[in-house]
């Protein structure tokens, strides 16, 4: 395998998606907010205010790209990787003043004695800004899943969360027009429950990351096999592992003839970390290795 600033270095692309995404949500905060104060809609205003708190996220994503790609140092011999971790938990809290603020405007809309019927053209804004994020979704998730990177897959899982309310705010103004003057500050609300709910769910998986959750069945299936397929292993006796960013760093303890020598054990530890390494989600290897004295069975402590 690549050394691991390298495989960084390699996902290059996210560096445009990122700012793509950066650039588009100030256009698209500063469209629907003045679509929505022109026509007199506070559901597409408080969807603009949403897009702007995804616009501060995007630039965190922009930095916390550019901060895993630093290769390990003195001081992180682990690297970076886990800093699109925290660009992904900074979305979140982003996401979690704007839907208070949301919530805020739309109260204080709901209560207000003057309200003015939005005009037809804020649905087409919101519907247009709908398309767009899809867009902007099926890029992001597809590239994040390809370059295993958490920080474009909130990204990607924030836009679709911005189809939400932007339908929302479509229905908002479709009601009012329709006759129901309070859909359109209800329809607020509905966007910043929406977003709420959703920025809470987002800080909690990037948490349970940064407290080193363990990598999913599929891979831990994968080490286990890789490990047992060199010559020489009898058995895996423990595997651990936890995720950073977009890698896995895992601890393995194996057990081998007990007859081998210092030398000959060292060897085949070094060809189980060398077939380990090989995977492409695997940073970094750890393997410990315990002598057996019977044929080997199959047992596990992880």
């Amino acid at each position: 395998m690549a050394p691991a600033s390298q495989g960084l270095a390699g996902r290059r692309p996210l560096h445009r998606a990122a700012w793509v995404a950066l650039w588009v949500n100030l256009a698209l905060a500063a469209g629907k907010g003045v679509a929505g104060l022109v026509f007199a809609s506070h559901a597409l205003v408080a969807d603009a205010l949403h897009s702007l708190g995804d616009a501060a996220g995007s630039f965190a994503v922009v930095f916390g790209v550019r901060v895993a790609e630093l290769p390990p140092d003195r001081q992180h011999r682990y690297g970076h990787a886990k800093a699109e971790s925290l660009a992904g938990l900074a979305v979140a809290a982003l996401l979690i003043l704007a839907g208070l603020a949301i919530g805020g405007e739309a109260l204080v809309a709901l209560f207000s004695r003057s309200r003015a019927e939005p005009d037809w053209a804020a649905a087409y804004a919101a519907a247009g800004a709908l398309v767009v994020k899809e867009g902007l979704y099926q890029w992001n998730v597809r590239l994040g899943r390809r370059l295993r990177s958490p920080a474009l897959l909130a990204n990607a899982a924030d836009h679709r969360s911005d189809e939400w309310t932007s339908a929302a705010a479509v229905l908002g103004v479709l009601g009012a027009r329709l006759g129901l003057p309070l859909a359109d500050p209800l329809a607020a609300l509905v966007v910043a429950a929406l977003v709420l709910v959703y920025a809470v769910r987002l800080a909690g998986d990037h948490v349970d990351e940064l407290l080193d959750r363990e990598a999913d069945s599929p891979t831990r299936a994968l080490v286990r096999e890789t490990a047992l397929s060199v010559h020489g292993v009898r058995e895996v006796q423990r595997l651990r592992t936890r995720r950073s960013g977009p890698f896995v760093h895992v601890d393995l303890e194996i057990g081998v003839d007990g007859h081998l020598s210092l030398v000959e054990a060292d060897r085949l530890a070094h060809d189980v970390i060398d077939a380990v390494e090989r995977l492409d989600v695997v940073q970094d290897v750890v393997v410990h290795v315990n002598p057996i004295e019977a044929p080997g069975r199959d047992s596990s402590r992880a």
